[in-house]
């Protein structure tokens, strides 16, 4: 053990008792205990457990009596589908591909966008008020421009 030898402390001999003090165990038994209460709001706060995601992509469209909504284009479960042309329903499921071109899109907008992750919110005014000042604050949007943002992203979906 290094507190036995002198040739570790440069010739100076330390004590077990003092040399002891400054072992630091570490394991269950010598973890600070955390109440329930804590420990609740620890799992709360960031669940990182694998669960089942729906996601969906909208476009804004101009409805043509001055008039602008929301409308969606495309839905993820386990596999893409897209609503087709003219139609008005949903095509048939398939896998998602990328070129290499949208995959360095993702990689420029990921290193220079507003990224928010573990984002703790209830609802989608409050997620879309964080955008957008994630948004202002990384200088990709003006901020007398902020209002008119935040309403387009408010408007109603279908």
């Amino acid at each position: 053990h290094r507190f036995d030898s002198a040739q570790g402390n440069m010739g100076k001999k330390v004590s077990s008792k003092s040399g002891m003090a400054s072992v630091v165990y570490v394991g269950k038994k010598e973890k600070p205990k955390k109440s329930k209460k804590q420990d609740a709001v620890a799992k709360r706060k960031y669940d990182h457990s694998p669960h089942e995601m729906f996601v969906e992509m909208d476009e804004l469209q101009f409805t043509g009596d001055s008039e602008w909504k929301w409308s969606e284009r495309a839905r993820w479960i386990k596999f893409e589908e897209d609503v087709e042309e003219g139609a008005e329903r949903w095509g048939r499921p398939h896998v998602a591909s990328l070129s290499f071109h949208c995959l360095l899109e993702l990689r420029q907008c990921l290193q220079q966008g507003a990224v928010i992750m573990d984002l703790e919110a209830e609802d989608l005014t409050s997620i879309v008020n964080h955008v957008v000042d994630q948004m202002v604050i990384t200088d990709q949007l003006e901020p007398e421009n902020r209002g008119a943002v935040l309403q387009a992203l408010l408007l109603k979906h279908r």
